[in-house]
């Protein structure tokens, strides 16, 4: 029968792997109780250490990996551009950081302990779970943001998307707006599905009926907002405001906007969402669903340390409020 493993102890003190390991090997990481109480936990369990498993307890390779969904598709740059900048000011001078986009990465390629030390993964949908589970049985410390996962043991990071867009609802129908369309991001992520409820639930309470012709599918990007917002333009009833997937696409709907002879906000209002670079320096100035992206990633990236430095984080999430920040591409109507 196999012995009793590291992973073993650590199911039965519910701690992490990570720390049972230092534990034993009386790491300076690790408190006094802590290590008294695993060796204790250890010796009652009957365990046996791996001496050849034992030599490879404090190997380090010195390497974080951040791992996007995608760097290309369903990702805006904003959104990519704050995440590496919070990591890099977040992240100790020793670590190398790798940056990779999982939809580029072959099936054959392995994550480990010995190539990794730790990994924050931004993740889009559910197809990052393989991805997940490949890291969870590898022992690598991992922390997940941008995603609800609602996974016992897993480190999760996260704001509410889908009240943010509810408020950006209310926010229109408080200003006179019920001709409000919505242009979605890419169908596959998992931030278009949570935003799209939020909008459903906003015109809900707001008693505002939503018109199938309204409802404009693309992505993140500029070129998404570009060609989506034209075909609101062409209605014979075009909506007198609309929330979008992001900044990029609000500032290509702008410009489609613009080249039409069309004004914002006098003959369309516009709502992005991340609140970014794009919606402070677009004109007029764009009223955007502000989310906490530095400080989700700056977050993320302590509590990965934290893990690789054997210590416990007590809670598995951390949700984080987002708000509506008012500029000036909005038009109150009579």
């Amino acid at each position: 029968m196999a012995g009793v493993t590291i992973k073993d102890i650590a199911q039965r003190a519910h701690m992490s792997h990570t720390t049972v390991s230092r534990a034993l090997n009386n790491s300076p990481l690790i408190s006094e109780e802590t290590r008294k109480r695993i060796q204790e936990l250890a010796k009652a369990m009957d365990y046996v250490p791996n001496k050849s498993a034992k030599s490879l307890v404090n190997v380090r390779s010195y390497n974080l990996g951040i791992f996007f969904t995608s760097l290309v598709k369903a990702t805006s740059s904003d959104f990519i551009y704050s995440v590496m900048q919070s990591v890099n000011d977040s992240v100790p001078e020793l670590y190398t950081v790798i940056y990779n986009g999982i939809d580029k990465l072959s099936a054959s390629y392995r994550i480990t302990g010995a190539n990794y030390d730790g990994i924050l993964l931004i993740s889009q949908n559910s197809e990052d779970d393989r991805w997940i589970g490949q890291i969870c049985e590898a022992g690598v410390p991992l922390v997940v943001i941008n995603r609800e996962l609602n996974r016992p043991g897993i480190k999760n990071v996260f704001c509410e998307e889908k009240k943010g867009v509810w408020e950006a609802v209310k926010f229109l129908s408080d200003f006179g707006h019920h001709k409000i369309a919505y242009m979605k991001g890419d169908e596959n992520s998992a931030s278009t599905i949570r935003r799209f409820a939020g909008f459903e639930e906003g015109m809900k309470h707001c008693g505002i009926r939503i018109r199938d012709e309204y409802i404009q599918y693309g992505d993140y990007s500029a070129e998404s907002g570009y060609q989506c917002i034209q075909n609101l333009i062409k209605l014979p009833e075009r909506p007198t405001a609309v929330i979008c997937a992001s900044d990029a696409v609000a500032f290509g709907a702008a410009r489609a906007i613009r080249e039409w002879g069309l004004s914002i906000p006098d003959d369309i209002s516009l709502i992005g969402f991340d609140d970014g670079i794009l919606a402070s320096y677009s004109y007029p100035q764009l009223t955007s669903i502000s989310r906490p992206i530095k400080q989700m990633a700056q977050e993320g990236t302590s509590q990965l340390l934290r893990l690789i430095n054997g210590e416990e984080w007590d809670q598995d999430t951390i949700s984080y409020p987002v708000r509506l920040s008012v500029k000036g591409s909005v038009k109150k109507l009579c």
